[in-house]
């Protein structure tokens, strides 16, 4: 009895995603240093190309409050050659952004070297709240 009339009231739950805090970078008068200063919310495409910023900032496997699925490896590509980071970055660009739901599909338009001790990436990101493209750059010494 109790069951049928459960079934029968029964309301399907969505997850609904959550707004994301925006960060503000500024500069203090009298100060010759920035500030982060956390002012509002973001959602949708603004929220997840945060998301993504903070992936490839994140060192994978280094931090315990992170699971082993969040961050970027590019930490490895130091002391390697722009070739063997070149021929590397699809996949690690890949594999940071694919234990995120909203995420479809990466492709990298450019990869520039800078000064051979960089390397500045301009990937475009195809996720399900939008298409936008990511200039990244990924240190080769420390």
């Amino acid at each position: 009895m109790l069951e049928s009339f459960r079934d029968e009231f029964a309301v399907p739950i969505q997850p609904q995603p959550l707004p994301t805090l925006d960060m503000n970078y500024i500069h203090v008068r009298g100060s010759n240093k920035n500030e982060t200063r956390i002012s509002g919310y973001v959602d949708g495409i603004d929220a997840y190309r945060k998301a993504v910023y903070k992936t490839f900032r994140t060192p994978r496997y280094i931090y315990p409050i992170y699971d082993n699925n969040h961050g970027s490896e590019f930490h490895l590509l130091i002391g390697r050659t722009a070739a063997y980071a070149r021929a590397r970055l699809p996949q690690m660009v890949h594999d940071c952004l694919v234990s995120d739901e909203r995420y479809i599909n990466s492709q990298i338009i450019s990869i520039t070297e800078q000064n051979f001790k960089s390397l500045r990436v301009l990937i475009r990101i195809t996720a399900t709240v939008g298409v936008f493209d990511l200039m990244h750059d990924i240190n080769l010494t420390e």
